[in-house]
């Protein structure tokens, strides 16, 4: 059970990594506009543009692929987080599937950083006994 918890989080980090570096090279992409081909030096523009858009193809690709994966990857922890208690649930769901790191989890519960990790080793010890896969 642990391992998918943590394969949730990962999984979250990656595709909020993908969702930068998409954003970073579309950025890129708006301000490379292509030249009119007569110029002369433009072909090497035309491929380097050209090489940008397989790449965020590829990019957009991954993300998807991921994004289907965490979904049903939710779809069973969900079924577990609801057997928990509220602030049980809450901090997991923080912490996993917000991939948020313990510093802004202690901040939005309004609990120390280490009474938040207790909790939530408390609560997966609790998943990890009363969820069957």
């Amino acid at each position: 059970m642990l391992d998918l918890l943590e394969s949730v989080r990962v999984d979250t980090i990656r595709i909020n990594n993908l969702e930068e570096r998409i954003a970073r090279l579309r950025s890129s992409m708006e301000r490379m506009t292509p030249l009119p081909s007569s110029q002369p030096g433009n072909s090497s523009r035309v491929d380097k543009l050209s090489g940008q858009v397989a790449k965020l193809d590829e990019l957009e690709r991954e993300m998807a692929n991921r994004l289907v994966l965490l979904e049903s990857k939710l779809k069973l922890v969900d079924k577990a987080l609801d057997r928990l208690p509220p602030r049980q649930r809450a901090i997991v769901h923080l912490r996993l599937v917000e991939a948020m790191p313990w510093r802004v989890i202690s901040k939005r519960v309004n609990y120390s950083r280490q009474h938040c990790r207790r909790i939530f080793c408390k609560a997966v010890e609790k998943m990890r006994h009363n969820v069957t896969f």
